[in-house]
């Protein structure tokens, strides 16, 4: 049993055009516990930090970095290990790996803040 070469086209077609709508745009932090969420931000810089447009909601006020620390965020994989929370601080460790050779770098300290209900990167130090 085959399949019409239409059909392949039209489901490869949607299944791409499912790919593209999860995986783009910024990604929120409003689900779950302020810890996770607080976690959450190292990986929706990770995912913006490419389009000014989109890295700025990450970010508190005040606190958007200069395109070019932008630029240096994406020679890392950054994950968020862990989140401590005070009030509306944030302390985040995060882990830092070389991308292109998959080493584990370093663990750093980032701080985020709450602002409007919604937690925002304000400093971010890279190795």
């Amino acid at each position: 049993m085959s399949m019409n070469p239409n059909r392949i086209a039209l489901l490869t077609a949607i299944l791409l055009f499912a790919i593209v709508t999860i995986g783009c745009g910024p990604k929120t932090t409003t689900g779950g516990s302020d810890v996770n969420q607080a976690r959450q931000l190292v990986g929706a810089l990770a995912d913006s930090s490419d389009n000014p447009q989109m890295i700025a909601p990450v970010f508190a006020e005040g606190c958007v970095p200069t395109m070019e620390k932008c630029r240096q965020f994406q020679r890392y994989s950054l994950w968020g290990k862990a989140a401590e929370i005070s009030g509306d601080t944030a302390t985040i460790t995060v882990e830092v790996t070389d991308y292109r050779t998959g080493k584990i770098l370093t663990e750093i300290e980032w701080t985020a803040v709450k602002e409007n209900g919604e937690w925002k990167l304000k400093d971010t130090p890279l190795p």
